[in-house]
């Protein structure tokens, strides 16, 4: 009887802990599913953060690309008129004009290697950038960089000392070149009136060459040694004295150099200098056995205009641009030069005049370069004719979206007379067709 009794009690309490259990159950799952919705919407803030980011990123990169075309354009007009004030300058020209001219040269290609410098930048993020390894002669790079510095210098009052060196090394020679130029204008720049940079090089027994550029300047507080090499980083120095630059020589060096399997070190003294060390692997070829990597605008001596019949078209839609050309060719009695202002009608002067060379600029209203060239290519009356891009577009891609096209040769602005004269020369040398 007892146990009859007790059995609706046991019931009812195990349907009350049943009923307790399956309550925090369910309030234990809400809250996990709440947690979960959480977690999930925070994942989903972070991705669409992530997406942003990328985003962001990418039209930063957009932008600096259309700021180079944009910035190059106008200084190919200001390059190009100040190169051939100069091939026109007579030999008893007053020094003062000389030099105004020389200065403006150095200051412009100056402000073209920032560009590049800027761009160069962006390519590093995209992982886009490339060198192509080659023997140099470390006297050639070193005495071209040193050139695009030497305004710089003297205006600075800093002696250049420039050790010749007969050591081949295994490089990039535009990169090098882009290295160099920024150790020896921070050299200048973190310098001191009547101070002294110099470069010297030296082969190491284990096959490294260490080029070594030595300045008295200012050197670098123990602070700074870890921000050296940031990108967009400005020292304290450099902003408490307002020196000019981005933040970016030093930053983009390392880089360049790592990619042409070397290194950047630096031991500095406060009050008493710096010495940056860029390490390169040493060529087997001699000097004397290596063919010169320097390009025209590089070399002492002027391209000797060319001195047989050539009809050229140009296209190009850029008013001052198209100035600019017919003062290039102007002087050269052997050119024909033909211009026009959409690749539509250049087509059309190509297929009424049968030219020996094209040059096309890229970014034209309407049919832009590539589609032209493509278009010209497909045509057999035009097919064999050498097309030639010039154009502010420097972007590693689209250079070889181009070159695919069917282009001969690609020129970024601003543009060396003497670059073109040469490949004008190479037409001439090798028959025209």
């Amino acid at each position: 009887m007892e146990s009859t009794a007790a059995a609706p009690w046991l019931s009812a309490l195990l349907i009350g802990a049943l009923v307790a259990l399956s309550v925090y159950l369910v309030i234990a799952l809400r809250r996990q599913q709440s947690r979960f919705t959480a977690q999930a919407v925070r994942l989903q803030e972070l991705e669409e953060r992530g997406q942003a980011a990328i985003k962001a990123n990418d039209a930063k990169n957009q932008f600096l690309g259309r700021m180079s075309h944009a910035l190059r354009t106008p200084l190919n007009v200001i390059l190009g008129f100040a190169q051939i004030q100069k091939s026109k300058m007579p030999t008893d020209a007053p020094a003062y004009m000389v030099r105004n001219t020389e200065e403006t040269l150095t200051a412009g290609w100056q402000l073209l290697n920032l560009i590049d410098d800027i761009l160069d930048i962006t390519r590093l993020e995209q992982q886009a950038l490339s060198v192509s390894l080659e023997d140099c002669k470390l006297s050639e790079v070193v005495a071209h960089a040193a050139s695009l510095v030497a305004a710089e210098a003297e205006e600075a009052d800093i002696t250049l000392d420039i050790e010749d060196s007969p050591l081949v090394v295994r490089a990039d020679y535009t990169r090098l070149k882009q290295v160099l130029v920024n150790l020896l204008s921070n050299a200048i720049k973190y310098n001191t009136a009547g101070g002294k940079v110099r470069f010297q090089a030296r082969a190491e027994d284990d096959g490294t060459v260490v080029c070594s550029v030595i300045d008295t300047g200012v050197g670098i507080e123990e602070a700074d040694r870890e921000r050296v090499f940031e990108a967009f980083t400005r020292l304290g120095y450099a902003e408490q004295e307002q020196i000019a630059g981005t933040g970016m020589g030093l930053a983009l060096a390392r880089f360049l150099s790592e990619l042409m399997e070397g290194r950047i070190d630096f031991s500095s003294e406060p009050g008493r200098g710096s010495t940056f060390n860029l390490y390169l692997q040493a060529s087997s070829a001699q000097a004397a056995d290596v063919t010169s990597a320097i390009t025209a605008a590089e070399t002492a001596a002027p391209a000797a205009p060319p001195s047989s019949p050539l009809t050229v078209i140009y296209v190009e839609d850029h008013r001052a641009s198209l100035e600019l050309m017919k003062a290039i060719m102007d002087p050269l009695e052997h050119v024909t030069l033909l211009t026009a202002t959409a690749a539509e009608e250049g087509i059309e002067l190509a297929l009424q005049h049968q030219p020996d060379l094209i040059l096309l600029d890229i970014n034209l209203i309407g049919m832009d370069g590539v589609t032209a060239a493509r278009a010209i290519k497909g045509m057999p009356e035009l097919s064999q004719i050498p097309l030639v891009a010039l154009s502010a577009d420097a972007i590693e891609s689209n250079i070889q979206e181009a070159m695919s096209a069917g282009f001969t040769e690609y020129l970024t602005k601003p543009l060396d007379i003497d670059v073109l004269w040469r490949l004008i020369e190479s037409l001439q040398s090798e028959g025209t067709p």
